[in-house]
């Protein structure tokens, strides 16, 4: 019953079968082979070994048969190893963007032996991070699956799976944090801590000047983000200056829950809450810190009125005559 001259078509890609074949991908002990019949996949040690199969003439029967003489019956599915794996985990730090986790996956894949397991070790370590990597690994063998599809049946019609990522999946943040408002001395601490570690991070002119702010101004508001144990991990230091403007005169993120997208969502949160409130115009200290995040934020428009002036006290000299040579 073995060389049938029978054509066979790929069957219709559905969720389901992308989500078979990626787990047949994922098993590293034996081949995968999806059979173009009955759109089930095969898994074998050795393709001349026997197997059994629903019999192409009668639906429900089996018969017995080797993957290597019915090679128009049988497709592989796509090559995935320890190289693809390595590949792939390449790609997911690239796309990263928090810089605590970034550095550490990244050393983790230059130490050599067991990367894989201290890879997942390191995840484990940040269920955000870690379930950002799953849902990355889930697009990215998505597209494999697609590609491999496309090439072997010309044309795939599942337009709402993409063929590419542009970046990591975010759709994590408003179900893992909360995030309220506070007045006075509630978290005083927990802000206050917060504050001193971006101050430090910053340039010294930028923190001089914010700290300034700070100081001048006792009544402040804060938005804060938190994690599931109440822990502030992020905030919005603001003002109410008149009936239609307020200012944001400091803000943090802690370096664990960077790059993304909480102060986006913050900036969002408090804006949202303000226009309800009636106020018009939101301001901020124009720091060269709030430059690099402003260009991060989409479909908003920052109008930029007011900066500092900076003065290289070397180049002043070299370039001028001194007044102290001049005479009165």
């Amino acid at each position: 019953m073995e060389n049938k001259q029978v054509l066979y078509k790929m069957p219709m890609l559905d969720k389901n079968l992308i989500k078979k074949i990626i787990f047949s991908m994922d098993n590293q002990n034996s081949n995968g082979y999806l059979d173009l019949l009955s759109s089930g996949i095969i898994e074998v040690d050795n393709i001349n070994e026997d197997i059994q199969v629903n019999s192409s003439e009668n639906e429900g029967h089996f018969e017995t048969l080797k993957i290597i003489n019915n090679t128009n019956r049988f497709l592989a599915v796509p090559v995935w190893g320890p190289l693809e794996g390595f590949k792939m985990r390449e790609n997911f730090v690239d796309y990263m963007k928090n810089p605590l986790y970034k550095e550490k996956l990244d050393k983790v894949l230059h130490t050599g032996r067991g990367v894989f397991r201290k890879f997942k070790e390191v995840l484990h370590t940040s269920p955000l991070i870690e379930r950002q990597w799953y849902n990355y690994k889930k697009e990215y063998m998505q597209i494999i699956v697609i590609k491999w599809y496309e090439y072997n049946k010309g044309i795939v019609q599942l337009e709402e799976l993409p063929l590419d990522i542009d970046e990591l999946p975010d759709d994590l943040l408003i179900e893992d944090f909360s995030f309220d408002f506070y007045k006075g001395y509630e978290k005083k601490e927990e802000i206050d801590n917060l504050t001193n570690i971006f101050l430090k991070e910053i340039n010294s002119i930028d923190a001089f000047l914010i700290e300034k702010n700070i100081a001048d101004d006792k009544d402040a508001l804060h938005l804060c983000v938190l994690t599931p144990d109440e822990k502030v991990v992020g905030f919005l230091k603001y003002k109410i200056i008149n009936a239609d403007l307020c200012e944001i005169i400091a803000y943090g993120i802690t370096y664990e829950y960077r790059g993304i997208g909480l102060f986006n969502i913050l900036l969002d949160k408090l804006i949202r809450q303000l226009n309800r409130e009636g106020k018009k115009t939101l301001i901020m200290f124009y720091t060269s810190d709030f430059i690099k995040i402003s260009k991060k934020v989409k479909n908003i428009e920052i109008f930029c009125n007011l900066s500092y002036f900076l003065i290289d006290m070397t180049v002043w000299i070299e370039g001028n005559i001194s007044s102290e040579l001049l005479e009165v």
